[in-house]
């Protein structure tokens, strides 16, 4: 995921809260290695809520059709919890993404899932966490250029995922239209969408189903990986499934993406789009 690391602090703690404390988090929210295949920058605060609790707004049961269907935007999702959205039982911070202003998410983890917040990321329960052919991922993180070939992507030839060859411009339309010109992997016409108050546009990508072991390969792997994103993570596995919500917040482009694949559960699928319909934004 995201190499950000010298952008975001190397800590993470936890801290308890009482109920007004999780009642006014959600107020805000209404006014506006464990694995390798894991990479990002990005280390949270981990906020441990009272046992039971979970953030208000979800899915309703069955939004957006079949396993690795469509996405449901985040301002259609409903009022009230749904049975088919497992619990949340503690938050994860994310960031901060960007510098004027700096941005940071605040984020449920769905019960069961791993924490994955030191690499900006949550992912789905074992045994599929975020690996083909039925695992979920939930990304944060910021990008303002891409690759031409995401197979290739040692560009400047250090080993490192830190920067495109595709400059795109400071837009989230910008970079919403990059990532449709890219023939590597096919994309959907992207779609208005509003989370926590911040308009943008989201869409989907969907990846070649191949093992991308011919890809540029790191230092200390055996095997190459295919990047969508710099600074964000590889592509889990064959076929997988990109859902980037892309937000203007105040001049930081932040993006919140799902990862998953067409044999993704149905329940994980609303897990995944949950966490980012509640994500509280802070700037």
């Amino acid at each position: 995921m995201p190499r950000i690391a010298d952008a975001l602090e190397r800590e993470s703690h936890s801290v308890d809260l009482e109920q007004g404390d999780f009642e006014r988090l959600l107020g805000r929210r209404e006014r506006k290695r464990r694995k390798r295949r894991i990479r990002a920058g990005a280390v949270g605060v981990i906020v441990v809520l009272a046992p039971g609790m979970f953030l208000a707004r979800s899915l309703g049961a069955g939004a957006g059709g079949g396993g690795g269907g469509g996405y449901v935007p985040a301002d259609s999702v409903s009022s009230t919890s749904s049975p088919a959205v497992t619990p949340v039982t503690e938050g994860i911070s994310f960031g901060p993404f960007g510098t004027s202003p700096s941005v940071t998410v605040l984020a449920g983890l769905p019960d069961g899932w791993a924490d994955d917040s030191e690499f900006g990321a949550m992912s789905g329960p074992d045994p599929a966490g975020s690996e083909a052919p039925d695992g979920v991922a939930v990304v944060f993180f910021t990008a303002d250029s891409l690759y031409s070939d995401p197979c290739h992507w040692d560009v400047a030839g250090t080993g490192a995922a830190d920067a495109g060859d595709v400059e795109v411009g400071p837009s989230v339309d910008d970079l919403v239209a990059a990532v449709g010109e890219n023939p590597f992997y096919t994309s959907t016409d992207p779609t208005p969408v509003t989370i926590d108050g911040y308009a943008g546009q989201e869409l989907e990508i969907q990846l070649p189903d191949d093992p991308f072991t011919d890809c540029d390969v790191e230092p200390g792997d055996s095997s190459g990986h295919a990047y969508v994103f710099p600074l964000s993570v590889y592509v889990q596995g064959p076929a997988n499934i990109w859902h980037p919500s892309v937000l203007e917040v105040e001049g930081t482009r932040l993006i919140a993406a799902i990862l998953s694949y067409e044999e993704t559960p149905q329940a994980e699928l609303d897990n995944a789009r949950n966490v980012i319909a509640t994500m509280d934004i802070q700037v």
